[in-house]
């Protein structure tokens, strides 16, 4: 997981252990799907509180989905970064913009963190 790779199906691998490091692996059933990203709202105001939801369809479970957003410059936002824990029903993220974010097209991205796969939506930011 640490490395974001994925295997595929393997009856084995192996692994070169490092001492004192800790490594993880998901063991997956079936493939993981891409993420489903959907803004509740765009354009949105700056100031204002933006509604994501998330899921995975076809999860058999909860997997971490990692949250980053772009913004119009190009430039990560990190004040919007978060791991959230979605499934096969959605689960709503909270984007709070603040007054002076810039306006203009954001990229928020989600990857879901068990396959590496990930989705993007544009969020456009606008001032009153």
């Amino acid at each position: 997981l640490k490395k974001r790779k994925l295997l595929g199906r393997k009856a084995d691998f192996v692994v070169a252990l490092r001492p004192n490091r800790a490594e993880f692996f998901a063991l997956q059933p079936e493939p993981v799907s891409k993420p489903q990203l959907k803004l509740a709202a765009s354009p949105a105001l700056a100031g204002a509180v933006v509604s994501a939801t998330i899921q995975i369809p076809g999860a058999t479970g909860q997997h971490p989905v990692m949250i980053r957003a772009t913004t119009p410059a190009g430039l990560p936002a990190p004040w919007l970064d978060r791991t959230v824990i979605a499934g096969r029903q959605p689960v709503e993220v909270i984007l709070p913009l603040a007054h002076n974010d810039p306006p203009g097209d954001w990229v928020i991205r989600a990857v879901d963190l068990f396959g590496n796969l990930g989705t993007a939506a544009t969020l456009n930011v606008r001032h009153q």
